[in-house]
């Protein structure tokens, strides 16, 4: 960093390289430890260091940069003079940002190749001021070696030899936390008396005094809007935390979230929802919550925080709980969280909690569940429940009706819930329902009569409309759910005509996101796919020559050996079968899936499918004998989707491409094409164009010819001998 500082920013008038990271990152000491290096202190003159808050005032702050401010004003000290001045701005966000304009121009007479170092925890604020590339992260936690050495460095300083058997100790009190690596050391090195003794007589006075006031300070000056928000995080465990949309999602069943301003025109159209997701963005500015570096839709709270947040809920509020022999009390939010096969329910604690409003489970195992009608009648202020991989055994092929008066419930999540068949015939009474979520891997889930009334909800991960054909609307029950967010629709080929699909009314739907349209129902995709492998020699599959097995970690392969005794395995061989076997089925998989009703009214109930131009995602799996729909190449449809799937188009020859203001697809990152065999070429789509595809997946599409040049592809899965 300091040859970078030294090297680099020399060719640039004026650098400012933020350093970002939550409180006990380490910002100041790798600041302090830049400031002070011999080869900055040659290179650099003047240096300066100050810190800068909400409450600064210009003119101080102003004359604190300078080292000699009672001789000239800032400007006039440092023309033609290369300068380093570090900026302490952890206490300040993104709209508190008059007084850095008011510095900054202040830097205008500079020599070429100064500096400004800016420490902050803002994300945002580091984006805003940032002239380098990108902002430094100083990502949390540091190894526990890294937290050892740290110590071992500040606790010897050279005269001491500092014993081994506290490592597990010291390890454990910094959490990660290299400040706290430092402050210890520095400790250690200053205790006179016996250094047998100083574990136990100051390591956890220095935690107190030094260590904890910072995480709450932060937490103190985080805005009253967040706090709550931030509250909700300690339910869930250490290290751990649910994906982000799920999260927005428990916070607005909880009234959380405040809805949007009427009359400010910033949040004008935006949903409850959206308003969330800016709340979390700004706890992870704000590093309250961190991302993971290698897997961008993971999440954690850091040990300092959660620590912070456990003190402050407390277990009149929150409670995670592992061990059902302690008491519950009177909680409002609930954790059930075992990894235990044999976790079993005190019906009598448990049910016995009518201020619950949050109940929900997290296991690794499939748990075990009873619940009687009875059980759930008293929980009325329930707003999220959460069964998610549980086996209900009183009941197993549906939930309680009682579930049916929880008129309050907001969110049900129901993902791998191993037994269940259907849903309560009441459900549809819980009009304030906003998410209801039997998971895209389960779908055998029947959904409830009267879907028309879910009038809030926002999300509809599965309708079958073979599973669902008793349903008395049809498509028809979907016209006044205006609010989904994603929607994903399988068995559009039981239809009777276009005009059920019309009665949906798609286009009025102004939220919808997301989109999944799939020809067959689940049941008949499933179906069909198990007989097209009928007859294959399996141990022969596999007795490929080098050349065909040399892609380790394919993703068609890796990780799916096991499946083929269970018989899962038509995932696996779409993607590598050679062609001979694929010609095998190929006609007869048509015969199989291709289900009722003549191509013309098919294609016609496709086009009265057609959603509003709000589409971000699509995924089109349709009838083999069927083209590509008119709609998709609509320029003023295709303006705003960045994810574009397509299964099954056997009969696609050729992608126009279409013209129109903003191009076909000009926002494109990722484009998926399965089994369409017959499509030779893509066109030079405008993200193509602008390099922003980074992920495409190409199966079964043998007569492609050619790609167009990805340079920013990072991901690419073609099978085997299919281009040449």
């Amino acid at each position: 960093m300091v040859q970078y500082l030294v090297d680099e920013c020399a060719k640039e008038d004026l650098t400012v390289f933020p350093i970002v990271g939550m409180a006990l990152a380490g910002k100041s000491t790798l600041s302090s430890v830049i400031f002070n290096d011999s080869e900055v202190e040659e290179h650099f003159c003047p240096r300066g260091w100050a810190s800068f808050d909400t409450n600064s005032d210009p003119a101080a702050l102003l004359r604190g940069c300078q080292r000699n401010s009672d001789h000239e004003a800032l400007p006039t000290y440092l023309k033609d003079k290369r300068f380093l001045l570090v900026l302490e701005m952890d206490d300040v966000h993104l709209q508190h940002l008059q007084v850095w304009d008011l510095l900054k121009n202040s830097f205008t007479s500079c020599s070429k190749g100064s500096v400004v170092v800016v420490t902050t925890r803002d994300r945002k604020l580091a984006e805003k001021v940032r002239t380098t590339e990108a902002p430094f992260p100083l990502e949390l936690p540091i190894r526990d070696e890294e937290c050892w050495s740290l110590f071992k460095n500040y606790a010897s300083g050279g005269k001491h030899t500092v014993m081994e058997d506290l490592r597990e100790k010291v390890v454990e009190q910094c959490k990660g936390l290299a400040p706290v690596a430092k402050l210890l050391g520095f400790s250690f090195r200053r205790y006179r008396d016996d250094k047998i003794d100083w574990a136990a007589e100051c390591m956890e006075k220095v935690i107190k005094e030094n260590i904890r006031p910072w995480p709450k300070s932060s937490y103190l000056q985080l805005a009253p809007h967040l706090k709550p928000c931030l509250l909700y995080c300690s339910l869930f465990p250490e290290a751990y935390l649910s994906s982000k949309e799920r999260l927005v999602r428990l916070w607005m069943a909880q009234g959380l979230v405040d809805p949007p301003p009427k009359r400010e025109t910033t949040w004008k159209r935006k949903r409850p929802e959206d308003v969330g997701l800016l709340y979390f963005d700004e706890l992870v500015s704000g590093s309250f919550i961190l991302q993971d570096p290698e897997d961008c839709s993971k999440y954690a709270i850091p040990k300092a925080i959660w620590d912070l947040l456990n003190d402050i809920s407390g277990e009149e509020e929150y409670a995670r709980v592992t061990d059902m022999r302690k008491p519950l009390g009177r909680c409002h939010h609930l954790l059930l969280n075992t990894q235990d096969r044999s976790f079993r329910l005190d019906r009598d604690s448990f049910f016995d909690s009518p201020g619950l409003r949050s109940l929900l489970f997290m296991t690794r195992f499939k748990l075990r569940l009873e619940i009687q009608d009875q059980d759930l009648s008293s929980l009325k202020q329930l707003r999220s429940l959460d069964l998610s991989k549980t086996s209900v055994t009183t009941l197993p092929e549906s939930l309680p009706e009682s579930v049916s008066k929880l008129y309050n419930l907001q969110v049900l999540e129901l993902k791998n819930c191993y037994w269940l068949e259907k849903l309560p015939s009441g459900l549809s009474n819980l009009v304030n329902l906003r998410y209801l979520d039997t998971g895209d891997d389960h779908p055998r889930v029947s959904m409830p009569k009267s879907i028309q009334r879910f009038v809030n909800l926002q999300s509809l991960a599965r309708l079958d409309l073979q599973i669902d054909k008793e349903l008395f609307c049809g498509l028809r029950g979907l016209k006044a759910l205006n609010r989904l967010n994603k929607l994903v629709v399988s068995g559009f080929c039981n239809l009777a005509d276009s005009e059920d699909a019309k009665e949906a009314s798609m286009q009025d739907k102004k939220s919808l996101k997301v989109l999944k349209l799939n020809w067959c129902s689940d049941d008949d995709d499933a179906a069909a796919k198990s007989e097209q492998f009928k007859g294959i020699d399996y141990e022969k599959f596999f007795n490929l020559r080098d050349d065909q097995t040399s892609h380790k970690g394919h993703p068609a392969v890796e990780g799916n050996l096991s499946a083929w005794n269970q018989g899962d395995y038509s995932d696996t061989l779409s993607a590598v079968a050679d062609e001979d076997e694929e010609n095998n089925f190929t006609e007869s998989a048509e015969e199989d899936i291709s289900g009722s009703g003549s191509m013309v009214g098919a294609e016609q109930l496709l086009e009265a499918l057609k959603p509003c131009t709000t589409i971000e995602e699509l995924e089109l799996r349709t009838n083999p004998s069927l083209r590509f729909p008119g709609w998709i190449g609509h320029s003023s449809f295709s303006k705003l989707i960045t994810v574009l799937t397509f299964y099954n188009l056997r009969k696609w020859e050729k992608w126009e491409k279409w013209d129109g203001v903003d191009g076909n697809f000009p926002k494109l990152e990722e484009l998926r094409l399965f089994n369409c065999p017959e499509l030779k070429e893509i066109p030079v789509l405008p993200s193509l164009e602008s390099l922003e595809l980074c992920s495409l997946t190409v199966v079964d599409c043998r007569s492609l010819e050619s790609l167009p040049s990805l340079e920013k592809l990072d991901s690419l899965w073609i099978t085997f001998d299919l281009v040449h």
